[in-house]
């Protein structure tokens, strides 16, 4: 049977609620930019991180780097096949958020910016 849509909004893959992996994946703000963090895999472990930038939002980052450390813990994935992973579901995920949507910073819709146009 297939699963039911997810709601409008959210992503259909994640780790399940109360998963260990909620509470490996870290939030890092800095300079250089927001990110979801990792410290996991088999033998000795090693860093990976997901960009708020490149996932789109940080629920976003969160999401994929939960769904990269379960598949590390569940298989003890090697380092480059969860880079691949990862720049897979970032992929997926720019594809959705490349879709075009009204009043977004790269342009206005013709009907928004007629009447900002009439207000001036």
């Amino acid at each position: 049977a297939a699963s039911p849509p997810a709601p409008a909004g959210r992503a259909a893959e994640d780790a399940p609620e109360g998963h260990e992996v909620w509470r490996l994946v870290k939030w890092q703000t800095g300079k250089v930019g927001n990110r979801a963090t990792i410290q996991v895999g088999a033998g000795t472990p090693f860093p990976m991180q997901c960009t708020e930038f490149k996932a789109g939002s940080k629920e976003e980052a969160m999401r994929i780097m939960r769904i990269v450390c379960l598949r590390i813990v569940a298989g003890n994935m090697a380092k480059q096949e969860a880079m691949t992973l990862r720049d897979e579901l970032i992929a997926k995920s720019a594809i959705a958020a490349a879709a075009p949507r009204p009043n977004t910073r790269r342009g206005v819709s013709s009907a928004s910016g007629a009447t900002k146009a009439a207000a001036k």
